[in-house]
């Protein structure tokens, strides 16, 4: 997959970034079914979005950092921008 800094720009990217896209994976297959690392990037790609499940799984181990509209906002602007650069 193709490195877009403005994936990471984001809140949740931001999030994230920090906190490590091995490392939640990790802990998000502890605390649910298993999840790789090929998913979460999915997410910032804008490709996919966490299930309800995940993104307050999320929004739990973020402790306070992260709401759900952070998680979801960050897969619409992307596809926003998206549009943007095909518009102009």
């Amino acid at each position: 997959m193709r490195q877009d800094p403005r994936r990471w720009k984001s809140k949740f990217g931001r999030w994230v970034k920090r906190y490590g896209v091995s490392r939640l994976a990790a802990d998000l297959g502890r605390s649910a079914t298993p999840i790789t690392s090929h998913a979460i990037y999915e997410w910032i790609s804008g490709h996919s979005a966490p299930r309800p499940e995940r993104a307050r799984a999320i929004a739990r181990l973020s402790r306070g950092q992260l709401c759900l509209d952070d998680v979801y906002h960050h897969r619409e602007r992307l596809q926003l921008q998206a549009a943007e650069l095909q518009c102009g």
